[in-house]
């Protein structure tokens, strides 16, 4: 494995600081130009690691595991079915030094390694402002969310790369992570950890991220197996013999074909391209199974159809014994509860539930749990190079953290060229709310980082517990958490002739008078409390906390209407800029009273500084939306979401998601003929960019039936930027229920001004992204599920910058493509 990766720089040279760097072109440095140039020729060592880190012996993967399983006790194997406390904050798989088996440490890290850092600093609590939680030293990354919205596979692959490296770095050798589940609810509590609507954008995006983490030696756990699209309900308790554990409150429905062409596509591309080492089931349950126990998914799909070769764990809080046997390898102990019999019941540690009777789980399924485990680290080295601390390199990661803020932010709307500012013809510039004179959001859950540089949060002065439970939502209602990393210091710092004025926004008629007084307007919004377990009660920023009660928490702007601060400040300036910090779409009842809208998500450790960039044209903004902005929560498939029951023993909530079934998020608006506010795919530029001569040519290249999409792409504009061409397909009319569209290709392409560029994408019909089948369900073996289907006919496909912007089309007879998923993957996904 290539070390030179650990020690890129990828803003300037050496003594630079990463704060000030990347100011050099409105588009990607040369210097990360030239990591993503390294990180592409490292991008496919994750998969190849099974076969490099076979020992001197030539055994392979499987064989060494074999071979160490002989050798071991009962006892010693049971140890490799669970995850056991190690202190408060980490859990294990015990090694067994004997045999050179080293500990297996986990974090989570859907956003950066975790580590410690989710632990409650308990003496830190006590009144508004303190830090309360205990910083990780390891990089606070922007949410997944906003690196989808890169649409740019390197991005991920950087993303992931860093991730890997931190994890080795801090001594973690899991990562419970990357998500992959799709936005099907855009309220759900857990859409900033994922990818977007789309399963072979988020599908693509996390392979890349999973090549990243594990070509560091680190195991990914891909999650949340599968349809975890909301978290709401997702726990109760169950009543089990001896005692009581947690189960799933939370039960999806949903045909096979509708979550084959969805959530578990992108699973399926994850596992097959990414070359994921372990899953993590879902809390929720899947047509009345709980993830954990659902043989379906987790046997018939993972391990006999995809070859999934490593291993299975549950996520906390949702495991029975008997799990064993569905297909379940790893029990995640609920190390919360001190072990108590009956709380998450351990697979097979006869320590804690006692003896298991062989005739339960047979010792051939006991040593094929082991087995997976085994092979999983075995493929990622650990046993031959297992971690040694060394301290983080922060510098590396804010710069990496900045770099991925910057391209994943979307620009949404600019009229009259508002943005980018520019200084020389600035004298003042009002900055307003969401806290934005020290800090931006961050993401709430248990993939919160908490970065060196700190973090606040506001919470009940006369409750002051309450600030243990805001990481994770405990109180369902929360308080929001901020970075400390200033967009109004960034600012003034690029505009240093220029009086930049702060104002919180608690008093919307005090914002408007400052706004009213400056030559433009920044206004700073953010979407509320949205943490595992709680979605979000609205899509609105006009109430605090989502709809909740703010009378605790009136000195906060989590209880200002954003709505009517935006309007204010709009009606007294209309420069008036909006930057959204949000975990996913927001309504804007606003949008044609202001001139500019800026998406930057939860923009992580170096949001403050990657905002000012953006504004400023240092980087030209070349975002695109991972999900749809709808107009309303009534366009929605389920308009209403269930509200929390109490916590306790309570039947599962039922959730109809064959509503839209694969028409998950713009297929679902297209398929209703609903307009919306922002499409799927949407995102400007400070640039601009043609497209013209699209022709798709069937053509056999390698031994490979392909398509090949050929278009020219020109940037018609003054400055430099980059253009995402986005592929679209819609199925001949005798493919039942299809949407009217679909995506089935992207690439993201850097255009100097006047430049351009003919461009070829080839499409193989039979990847593992199945771009042009669909599951039908009458195909198959007998008795079986369906199968993957490629139809004879007529095909369109167009081509784009966004679902409902179609610049060029063209039609093409497809013929004898069968979907036997056997040929090599051709796809253009770099």
């Amino acid at each position: 494995m290539n070390n030179d990766i650990k020690s890129l720089t990828l803003r300037g040279g050496a003594g630079n600081s990463a704060s000030t760097l990347n100011t050099v072109q409105p588009g990607l440095s040369p210097n990360v130009e030239m990591a993503k140039a390294k990180l592409h020729s490292l991008s496919f060592t994750a998969l190849l690691l099974v076969s490099s880190s076979s020992w001197a012996s030539g055994l392979t993967a499987d064989q060494r595991a074999d071979q160490l399983i002989s050798q071991m006790t009962f006892a010693q194997k049971t140890q490799f079915t669970a995850l056991t406390p190690f202190d408060p904050c980490f859990t294990i798989i015990p090694g067994i030094p004997a045999l050179g088996i080293p500990n297996v440490n986990t974090s989570d890290g859907s956003a950066g390694i975790v580590g410690s850092g989710g632990c409650p600093n308990i003496s830190g609590l006590g009144g508004a402002g303190n830090t309360g939680f205990v910083a990780t030293g390891t990089t606070q990354l922007p949410a997944a969310l906003g690196l989808s919205a890169s649409f740019d596979p390197q991005m991920a692959l950087l993303y992931g790369d860093l991730t890997g490296k931190e994890a080795r770095d801090y001594g973690i050798t899991l990562n419970f992570g990357p998500g992959v589940n799709l936005a099907r609810e855009p309220r759900g509590a857990r859409t900033w950890e994922y990818k977007g609507e789309d399963p072979i954008l988020a599908g693509i995006m996390t392979a890349r991220q999973i090549q990243g983490i594990q070509q560091n030696g680190v195991i990914t756990t891909v999650k949340h197996f599968a349809l975890n699209d909301q978290d709401s309900n997702r726990d109760t308790l169950v009543f089990i013999p001896g005692g009581i554990r947690f189960g799933s409150g939370l039960d999806v429905n949903i045909s096979e074909r509708g979550m084959r062409e969805s959530d578990l596509l992108a699973f399926e591309i994850a596992v097959k391209k990414g070359g994921a080492l372990a899953l993590l089931t879902a809390v929720n349950a899947i047509n009345g199974v709980e993830g954990a126990g659902n043989s379906h998914l987790m046997q018939d799909i993972a391990k006999n159809e995809w070859g999934f070769k490593g291993f299975i764990l549950d996520d906390i809080f949702s495991t029975a014994t008997e799990y064993a046997n569905a297909g379940l390898d790893v029990d995640f102990l609920t190390f919360l509860f001190g072990n108590v019999t009956g709380f998450g019941t351990v697979l097979l540690n006869p320590g804690i539930v006692g003896p298991v009777p062989p005739s339960l789980i047979p010792p051939e399924r006991v040593d094929n749990m082991v087995h997976r485990v085994l092979r999983s680290m075995i493929a990622a080295n650990l046993l031959d190079n297992p971690p040694v601390p060394k301290p983080i390199d922060i510098n590396r990661g804010n710069a990496v953290a900045q770099t991925i803020a910057e391209q994943g932010a979307v620009l949404l709307q600019n009229n009259n060229n508002l943005l980018p500012l520019k200084p020389n013809q600035l004298s003042k510039i009002a900055v307003i709310g969401s806290h934005a004179d020290q800090s931006v959001i961050m993401g709430l859950g248990s993939s919160t980082v908490i970065p060196s540089v700190g973090s606040i949060y506001y919470i009940d002065p006369n409750n002051p517990t309450d600030g243990r439970n805001c990481q994770f939502g405990i109180i369902r209602g929360g308080c929001t958490m901020w970075t400390l990393s200033s967009p109004k210091n960034a600012i003034q710092a690029l505009a240093p002739s220029v009086t930049v004025a702060y104002d919180s926004g608690l008093m919307p008629s005090q914002a408007a008078a400052l706004a009213a007084n400056s030559d433009v307007a920044i206004v700073f919004v953010h979407s509320i409390s949205e943490a595992e377990g709680v979605d979000r009660l609205n899509l609105s920023l006009a109430s605090g906390f989502g709809g909740r009660t703010c009378s605790n928490y009136p000195f906060t702007s989590d209880c200002v209407d954003q709505d009517a601060l935006i309007s204010q400040v709009a009606a007294a300036n209309p420069k008036t800029i909006v930057v959204l910090e949000t975990v996913g779409p927001v309504l804007m009842p606003w949008k044609n009273s202001v001139g500019s809208i800026l998406e930057v998500w939860t923009p992580g450790v170096k949001g403050g500084e990657a905002i000012a960039n953006l504004l400023f044209g240092k980087v030209n903004p070349s975002g695109k939306l991972p999900i749809t902005f709808p107009l309303s929560e009534n366009d929605l498939p389920r308009p209403v979401l269930a509200p929390n029951q109490p916590f306790g023993p309570n039947p599962a909530i039922q959730v109809d998601y064959n509503i839209e079934a694969q028409n998950v998020g713009y297929k679902w608006f297209d398929s209703q003929n609903k307009p919306v506010l922002f499409p799927f795919g949407h995102g400007l530029s400070y640039t601009t960019f043609a497209y013209s001569k699209m022709q798709v040519v069937p053509e056999v290249s390698d031994g490979n039936k392909v398509l090949r999409v050929n278009f020219t792409l020109k940037n018609t504009g003054k400055v430099a930027g980059a253009e995402v061409a986005q592929i679209y397909v819609k199925l001949p009319s005798s493919v039942p229920n299809a949407a009217p569209k679909r995506l089935v290709a992207f690439k993201k392409v850097f255009l100097q001004p006047g430049e351009s560029r003919n461009l070829t994408v080839k499409i193989n019909p039979n990847s593992v992204k199945h771009p042009i089948s669909y599951w039908n369900v009458n195909k198959g073996p007998t008795g079986g599920f369906g199968a993957w289907d490629i139809v004879d006919g007529t095909y369109t496909f167009y081509l784009g910058t966004s679902s409902r912007d179609i610049k060029l089309t063209d039609t093409v007879v497809i013929r004898d493509m069968h979907d036997d998923d056997n040929q090599q993957d051709q796809d253009n996904d770099d």
